[in-house]
C-alpha cells in the first residue's frame, strides 16, 4: 500500500489528530467508529478549511485501510479541493486510482506527483507498475530504472530484470 505517513503541524492542538501512523493501528470496528465520529465533527459549521481538510485526509486514509475505495478516492479529492496538492497526496491519489482499475488516471496522479518531487523512489516504481499494467513495458522499465537511478538498493531491479528479459525473449520468439 502506497499511504505516506503525513502530520501536518498547523499547530500543536490537532497534530495528533492527523498521526496516520496511530490510525494504522486501529481495527476495522475502530476505523468505522472513527470515520463516523469524524463525519460528526465535519457537520460543524465552525471547523475551518485546514481542519476539514486534515479530517478528510483521515477519512481517506481509513477508507482505504478498510477496502472502501470508491469512497477513499471521494475524500481525497475533497481534500485536494480544499489543500495545496503535495507529492504524497496526489501518490495516495494514484493508489486508489489504481486499486479501483482507472490506470489511465493513476498514470496521471503519478505524473503529477513526480512534477512536485521527481525524487521519490516509490512514485517512480508505481509509474512503472501502472505502465506495466497499460501494456507499456518498456516506459515501466524506465519509470523502474529512474527508481534504481535513486536507490540502487532498490529491490525493483529484480522486477526490473524480469520485465527486461521478458521484453528480450519475447523479441527472440517471435
Amino acid at each position: 500500500m502506497f499511504i505516506y505517513s503525513k502530520l501536518a503541524m498547523l499547530n500543536s492542538k490537532i497534530s495528533h489528530l492527523i498521526d496516520l501512523e496511530l490510525l494504522n493501528n486501529l481495527s476495522n470496528s475502530q476505523c468505522e467508529a472513527k470515520l463516523e465520529a469524524i463525519e460528526e465533527l465535519l457537520n460543524n459549521d465552525s471547523v475551518d478549511n485546514n481542519l476539514r481538510s486534515l479530517y478528510i485526509y483521515q477519512k481517506f486514509f481509513l477508507a482505504h485501510k478498510l477496502g472502501q475505495y470508491s469512497e477513499a478516492l471521494n475524500h481525497i479529492n475533497q481534500y485536494l479541493e480544499l489543500a495545496e496538492a503535495d507529492s504524497s497526496v496526489l501518490a495516495n491519489q494514484g493508489s486508489t486510482r489504481e486499486k479501483l482499475g482507472l490506470l489511465s488516471a493513476a498514470l496521471k496522479s503519478y505524473d503529477l506527483a513526480l512534477e512536485i518531487n521527481p525524487s521519490d523512489e516509490w512514485i517512480w516504481i508505481n509509474r512503472g507498475n501502472v505502465l506495466d499494467k497499460l501494456g507499456n513495458t518498456e516506459a515501466a522499465i524506465s519509470s523502474y530504472d529512474k527508481a534504481l537511478e535513486l536507490n540502487p538498493n532498490s529491490k525493483i531491479w529484480f522486477i526490473r530484470e524480469i520485465k527486461a528479459n521478458g521484453l528480450i525473449w519475447q523479441g527472440e520468439r517471435t
